[in-house]
């Protein structure tokens, strides 16, 4: 009876990884080593950190909805200056049309909706502007590398939704002034702009940026100044594309731009 040698070489190769669970804590705390594991990976591994991120925007619209409930419950009702003239019918049923509705859709559904397509719409808008950006400067990344790195680099965010999320348990309030939107004043068109932007530009985005800039280096292969250039180009354009929906309803309904339900 022989014996068949099975060489090592004639195994079969292990389908690479997709589920980088090993990578959450190196990205946070040793980023280059993180981050170079994130570069030279082999296929797509940016589901962990969407899928965390989703995950952590969901529970704070979770941890949020009774507190906005209460926020809507407690607006003044706008009566007629007429009132009192009113026949108690006519009052009454005035009043019933008039009482804040604070219903599940308009608290927890379009807010979970809006925050998870924030999500993996602004990752999507970032490696493609990214890669372009990169690219227009002469980088040699490939495409799924900077998907995969603007995945890994939105990190920071999963931090800042569990920040906000134990704030909000904490204190049983709604976080206010979101980034550095209280550092604005005035009213009008430029102003809300302005507010809406400043308020998606605080420490954690400043982390996500480093995050994006030692990744795209050694990926590239693009000095450092070319990089910055290029990450910060990405950076600013999808902020801008996240601010014109909030500036466009706050110029639509006259509502203030805080409250926002893109996080990414």
């Amino acid at each position: 009876m022989s014996e068949t040698v099975i060489e090592e070489n004639d195994l079969p190769e292990k389908p690479p990884r997709r589920m980088r669970f090993d990578l959450i804590l190196p990205v946070l705390f040793r980023p280059r080593r993180g981050l170079q594991a994130v570069a030279e990976a082999e296929n797509g591994v940016w589901l962990v950190p969407l899928l965390m991120l989703s995950l952590l925007v969901i529970v704070q619209v979770l941890v949020a909805g009774p507190l906005r409930t209460q926020e809507i419950l407690n607006q003044p009702i706008d009566l007629p200056e007429d009132f009192q003239y009113y026949s108690p019918d006519a009052q009454e049923k005035m009043l019933q049309a008039a009482q804040p509705k604070a219903d599940a859709t308009r608290v927890y559904v379009f807010p979970a909706l809006g925050a998870l397509l924030g999500v993996w719409a602004s990752w999507f808008i970032l490696g493609g502007l990214l890669h372009l950006a990169l690219t227009l400067a002469g980088g040699r990344g490939s495409r799924h590398a900077d998907f995969n790195l603007a995945a890994w680099a939105s990190l920071p965010l999963a931090v800042r939704a569990l920040v906000q999320i134990l704030a909000m348990l904490f204190s049983r309030k709604l976080i206010a002034g979101a980034g550095l939107s209280g550092f604005v004043a005035g009213e009008g068109g430029g102003a809300a702009f302005l507010t809406a932007l400043m308020a998606l530009i605080d420490i954690y985005l400043i982390w996500q940026i480093v995050l994006l800039i030692i990744g795209a280096k050694p990926a590239s292969g693009l000095s450092r100044g070319k990089v910055i250039g290029a990450v910060l180009v990405a950076v600013l354009i999808l902020l801008a594309l996240q601010v014109l929906p909030q500036f466009a309803g706050s110029l639509l309904s006259g509502l203030n731009t805080e409250g926002a339900y893109f996080y990414f």
